[in-house]
């Protein structure tokens, strides 16, 4: 750029009087467009002081370009930068021939010199043949180089489109993963309207996948989804999702399960097996088994923990249930049931508290956080099991057990105990916080429990007891009875908020029973009560009792009845409320026929259900595997195992041979989530 003179840097302080105002000035000053420090004498400002964007000198041929002024180098460009009115005068250079006239010459076609005609001071054309090629052409998607950048349709090309990256291969793009380019790169489509790259069964208009987690259509809904996410009305458990098998012959692998809660805290719900049979300390000793990935067919041997019985004879495991964290150690605790337990008296039984930490294999002589023993021979503590949330209203979890075979109100009138908060060490029940006695002798009061929601809508857990040989219409025609919290002192199950009677001699209502939650929509948790020798043949019964009942009640008055299906079927030897199965907001019901079919079947309806019912009207029918498997002798609720919203389902088939003769099995059917 042009220095300026001493004499020029003065010319506007010699036209001003004095610097407050502009009053007299008479200084010209020239805007300099392109900032070279010379200005054009076509545009001008009067003024005292400089205005911004003009100087004091002027002689600028093109005040456009930095590079032209007064006393600039002049360059072999066409130009006359230095303005003394001559083009590329005394210059001389490299001239590129420019064939097709469009400014931009021949890198491989040159003269030295300046001027000559057809050349040009540059070598920036890469096709000297095009017109339409060069620097500073368009780019257009035609196969050519059009603006020289070495890049043939580019991405700057101005007819060039986006283009979506199709990670999955599923034919549909992601639209935050885009590339611009004349044509599809590989890899990418010209489709946006992928929800997730990542996974080619889901995209738009994709078919449903179930259990997967996902919603596949991506223009659906989760009702959508779920609407197509059915379980069979016909199940082959040879179809399960997964199976566990018993160590060896004779464990009865299945006998009991339950739901563990969380133990692992992955989010999903993990499961309890027990496994009255098991071989350890003696024959029969018992086990039970927390599996932590119940997604998984395999041996129980590789279960995450093994709480293995002290004793022969003991039975451990032949009830099992999760329980609160009442341990206040971060995970759910485990009730283990071992009536044959004898360390008090001969059978008195016995249940053990453990930590939902315990990993890898434990002898319940000596790891358990308490051993709850019973009072008397043949007492039988541990028949039954249950955790409850708060049954005595003191804020702490509570763990109610059974002892079906207690004499204290009559021989084998039975007993349940209520234990409130944690417990260590060994516990008698002598010590429990609540006890409940069966009403007369032979009762067997304690043979099952489970909770039973809100059943009279206080805001409190409820607990459903069963006594399968209770005096109701007739001998041995059984009872159940719901008992409604908070406890506060012992007493009589006949004082119960409802009295469900089994009708007929040895119906043996009350053999199984279990809470269901709210099957009908009325605010109100329900119960079910089986009744496996309902019927000349031992076709078996199952009732259902709406919540908010109260009083004596005949059970074929029962809001619902569930019949077997032939004789020897022995419907209701085991019932389970799942949750909510397809995620219709009403509780589900399961009911089991381990008699049915020579294999066994579990019957799963889906609610609300009303009237008399035909088990063969099931929504869906489960059928075991081979002859002799007992499937649905026993039935368990594991809560959600994969973590898709919809409950899931445990069938028990102790007589599975598939891990030796009578070693059992557990099957695990997963709801139908998405």
């Amino acid at each position: 750029m042009r220095t300026l003179t001493t004499l020029a840097l003065l010319l506007p302080l010699l036209g001003c009087k004095d610097n407050s105002d502009d009053t007299g000035c008479n200084v010209i000053w020239f805007e300099d467009g392109d900032g070279d420090g010379v200005g054009s004498e076509d545009v001008t400002s009067t003024a005292c002081a400089q205005p911004e964007g003009y100087v004091a000198e002027t002689g600028d041929c093109d005040d456009a370009d930095p590079t032209t002024y007064p006393g600039a180098a002049e360059a072999c460009d066409q130009a006359d930068n230095d303005c003394n009115g001559e083009v590329d005068d005394g210059v001389t250079g490299t001239q590129y021939a420019d064939a097709d006239g469009d400014g931009f010459g021949d890198p491989d076609s040159s003269i030295e010199g300046c001027g000559a005609s057809g050349y040009v001071g540059n070598a920036d054309d890469c096709d000297d043949t095009a017109e339409a090629v060069n620097p500073d052409a368009e780019e257009i998607c035609d196969g050519v180089d059009n603006d020289c950048d070495g890049t043939p349709d580019g991405a700057d090309a101005t007819d060039a489109q986006d283009w979506y990256a199709d990670l999955d291969g599923d034919g549909f793009g992601d639209p935050e993963n885009v590339a611009r380019a004349c044509a599809a790169p590989s890899g990418y489509t010209a489709d946006d309207t992928d929800c997730n790259d990542a996974y080619d069964l889901q995209h738009p208009g994709a078919a449903e996948v179930c259990n997967d987690g996902v919603v596949n259509d991506c223009d659906g809904s989760e009702a959508d989804a779920r609407a197509q996410c059915v379980l069979q009305a016909a199940i082959d458990l040879s179809d399960a999702n997964a199976k566990r098998l018993g160590e060896r012959r004779d464990h009865e692998a299945g006998g009991a399960m339950a739901g563990a809660g969380d133990a692992d805290g992955d989010g999903l719900d993990d499961m309890l097996i027990g496994a009255a049979g098991h071989d350890g300390a003696g024959l029969r000793t018992g086990a039970a088994y927390l599996v932590l990935d119940g997604r998984a067919t395999g041996d129980l041997s590789d279960a995450a923990a093994r709480m293995l019985g002290e004793a022969s004879d003991d039975e451990a495991g032949a009830a099992v249930s999760g329980a609160p964290d009442v341990l206040g150690d971060g995970a759910p605790a485990f009730l283990v049931g071992a009536p044959g337990e004898s360390t008090v008296a001969d059978g008195a039984g016995a249940v053990y508290l453990v930590s939902g930490t315990t990993r890898g294999d434990l002898s319940l002589s000596s790891s358990t956080a308490a051993k709850l023993t019973g009072w008397a021979a043949g007492d039988q503590l541990g028949r039954a099991v249950v955790g409850v949330d708060d049954l005595t209203g003191d804020g702490l979890a509570d763990l109610v057990l059974g002892a079906p075979g207690n004499d204290d109100n009559g021989s084998d009138a039975g007993a349940v105990y209520v234990f409130s908060g944690p417990q260590s060490g060994e516990v008698n029940v002598r010590d429990a916080d609540i006890k409940m006695t069966g009403a007369t002798s032979n009762q067997l009061a304690g043979w099952a429990l489970d909770r039973a929601g809100d059943f009279n809508g206080d805001g409190t857990p409820d607990l459903i007891v069963g006594a399968y040989q209770a005096f109701g219409g007739a001998n041995r025609s059984g009872a159940a009875a719901v008992i409604a919290g908070p406890l506060s002192a012992s007493f009589s199950i006949s004082d119960a908020q409802a009295l469900l009677l089994g009708q007929n001699g040895d119906d043996y209502a009350g053999w199984s029973v279990a809470g269901l939650g709210d099957t009908d929509g009325d605010g109100l948790d329900d119960v079910l009560v089986g009744a496996p020798r309902v019927g000349n043949g031992n076709n078996g019964a199952v009732y259902l009792v709406l919540g908010g009942s109260s009083g004596t009640i005949f059970l074929n008055n029962a809001d619902a009845k569930f019949d077997g299906e032939r004789r020897d079927d022995l419907a209701g030897t085991a019932v389970v409320g799942p949750g909510d199965v397809d995620v219709d907001g009403n509780a589900d019901l399961m009911i089991g026929a381990p008699g049915s079919s020579s294999t066994g079947r579990a019957y799963l309806f889906l609610g609300p259900v009303s009237g008399t019912v035909d088990v063969t009207e099931a929504d869906s029918i489960l059928t075991g595997e081979s002859a002799d498997d007992s499937a649905g002798a026993t039935l368990g609720a594991p809560g959600d195992l994969d973590g898709d919203g919809a409950m899931d389902l445990l069938i028990g088939a102790i007589g599975d041979d598939d891990g030796g003769d009578e070693a059992g099995a557990v099957y695990v059917v997963l709801g139908p989530g998405i």
